[in-house]
């Protein structure tokens, strides 16, 4: 986690006490952020920057999970992340969930440029065919960043008419909220929010 980010830990510690939440709290020199972790089919996936001065989680958080959750499969997925001014933003993406996304119980939004190389553990639990693929400039307004409020429903934008349409097409329900301006803050749906209790499914 960035520095600047630490304090925003603080706004939610009387919420986790009172709910009674377990909570990990990463040695200080660990980057790890909320975007970089997705749940798949019971595995956590990681998204890993291929440049470590740029990203914002980084490599050695892959083993500290793993320590964390031996129960679990914690994959490390290689992202070409970046929140550089100079790199190009249609290229590049902050977090994990800015390249992919998943959409019910077995498909995904996908911004394949967004990797270095093959996201291959993505490819080998959701099929070709249930993967919903964004162009660069679709990724730059945060497509991939929806919110899956279950399993048969998301929250989505009303501008990503096309994107919409081929989650429909899934038999997953779409709930459009006009939130488009959250964008310029460099995020959207999922990173407005924070699920204090998660499950795997």
């Amino acid at each position: 986690m960035k520095e600047k980010r630490r304090l925003e830990q603080d706004g939610l510690r009387n919420i986790i006490d009172q709910e009674g939440l377990r909570t990990v709290k990463p040695p200080s020199d660990l980057r790890i952020e909320g975007g970089d972790i997705v749940l798949l089919q019971g595995r956590v996936l990681v998204g890993v920057g291929s440049d470590p001065a740029r990203a914002r989680t980084g490599a050695e958080a892959v083993e500290f999970l793993k320590g964390i959750f031996p129960e679990r499969e914690i994959i490390p997925i290689a992202i070409r992340a970046s929140d550089d001014s100079r790199d190009d933003p249609k290229q590049h993406v902050l977090h994990l969930d800015c390249a992919f996304q998943p959409i019910g119980a077995d498909s995904a939004i996908l911004f394949d440029e967004g990797f270095v190389g093959s996201p291959g553990p993505i490819l080998d639990l959701i099929a070709d065919d249930h993967l919903l693929h964004v162009s660069g400039e679709e990724m730059f307004h945060l497509w991939p960043n929806l919110f899956s409020v279950s399993p048969t429903t998301v929250v989505s934008a009303p501008s990503f008419a096309r994107l919409n349409a081929e989650i429909r097409a899934l038999g997953v329900n779409v709930v459009e909220v006009p939130y488009e301006e959250v964008t310029k803050l460099g995020g959207l749906f999922r990173c407005s929010t924070l699920p204090l209790r998660r499950s795997l499914i």
